[in-house]
C-alpha cells in the first residue's frame, strides 16, 4: 500500500519539546526519509540571513533529505512540536517547506491528539499502522497543500465566537497547570465559571468529559517530557499531576502496556537522523 507513490509508510509519530537553557541540536535528514515538525507551542525563527521570520502554533514544516530540522528558538517561548517520520523513496517534495495548519484549535488538538495515541497503539498491528500512517500523510498534505478548508472558515488565528474564546481558555488554563489541582471545583472557582458550564463545552465542543481531557493531556505531557528530556521520572510525574510516582507508574502502565522508563527508551524522535552542532 504505496501513501503518495514517493512515501511508504509511517515511522513514527512522536512529541517534542526544546530545551529552555539552549538551542536544539539540528538533525540532518538523511536518505530515504522525510520528516515533518508541526509546531504545537512555542516559536521558531526560520529562514536565512535577514530572511528569517518568526513561526508558531500551527506552522508545518516539512523535510526531505538533505534539510536540517529546525531549531532556532525562543528562550522565553521554546517550540514544542509533534514529529512525523515517513519512509521515502527519493527526495523529492510532495509538500512545500513551510506551510501551517488550515482549520479550528479544536480540530488541531484532536489530529495531534488521535494521531499520537493512534500510531502507539497500531505499533504491533501493521494493517492498523497503514490506516493510521495514510490518515497522517493525506491529513498533512491537505493542509500544506492549501487544499483543507479552502472557503477559509475557520482557520487557526480567526476570530472565534464566545463560547469557544472561554474553551480556549480553559484549555490554556489546564496545559499550563498540569501539575496542579484540576478538579471541576478548583476550575470553578479559579475561572469563574461554572460547573455545568465546564462540562458542558467539554461536551458540545470537544466530545469528551473535562476529566478524560485533563487524564490525556497530562498523559500527552508526561510522553512528550520522556520523549524529549533526560528528565528524572520522579520529576516527570509530579509535572503532570501526579502526586506520588508510583501512582504515575500503574496509570502509565495501564494506559500504554509499558513503563514509562521502557516507552522512553524506545521513544526517542530524533534518533534515526544525524546530529548537527552548527549549520
Amino acid at each position: 500500500m504505496n501513501f503518495a507513490e514517493n512515501l511508504l509508510s509511517l515511522k513514527k509519530v512522536m512529541l517534542y519539546t526544546a530545551p529552555a537553557d539552549r538551542n536544539p541540536v539540528p538533525y540532518m535528514i538523511p536518505e530515504n526519509l522525510h520528516v515533518v515538525e508541526m509546531l504545537t507551542g512555542g516559536e521558531v525563527y526560520f529562514g536565512s540571513g535577514s530572511e528569517k521570520r518568526t513561526y508558531r502554533r500551527g506552522t508545518i514544516f516539512w523535510h526531505v533529505p538533505g534539510d536540517m530540522t529546525i531549531f532556532d528558538t525562543s528562550r522565553s517561548e521554546p517550540y514544542r512540536c509533534i514529529v512525523f517520520q515517513f519512509a521515502a523513496q527519493t527526495a523529492e517534495r510532495v509538500a512545500p517547506r513551510v506551510s501551517s495548519w488550515r482549520g479550528s484549535h479544536e480540530a488541531f488538538e484532536d489530529f495531534i491528539r488521535q494521531t499520537h495515541s493512534a500510531f502507539f497503539f497500531s505499533a504491533n498491528t501493521p494493517q492498523q499502522s497503514k490506516i493510521v500512517g495514510a490518515y497522517c500523510l493525506s491529513e498533512l498534505l491537505m493542509h500544506a497543500l492549501s487544499l483543507k478548508n479552502l472557503d477559509g472558515k475557520s482557520i487557526i488565528g480567526q476570530t472565534p465566537q464566545a463560547d469557544e474564546v472561554v474553551l480556549r481558555n480553559i484549555l490554556m488554563y489546564i496545559e499550563n497547570n498540569l501539575a496542579g489541582d484540576l478538579s471541576s471545583a478548583a476550575l470553578s472557582e479559579k475561572l469563574k465559571i461554572p460547573r455545568n458550564k465546564l462540562f458542558n463545552l467539554f461536551s458540545k465542543f470537544l466530545d469528551t468529559t473535562l476529566l478524560d481531557y485533563i487524564n490525556e493531556k497530562r498523559f500527552e505531557q508526561a510522553r512528550r517530557l520522556l520523549e524529549s528530556s533526560d528528565m528524572p521520572i520522579k520529576e516527570v510525574a509530579a509535572l503532570c499531576g501526579f502526586e506520588h510516582v508510583e501512582v504515575f507508574h500503574r496509570s502509565f502502565v495501564k494506559r500504554f502496556n509499558s513503563t514509562p522508563k521502557n516507552y522512553r527508551l524506545q521513544a526517542l524522535p530524533y534518533q534515526d537522523l544525524i546530529g548537527q552542532n552548527s549549520l
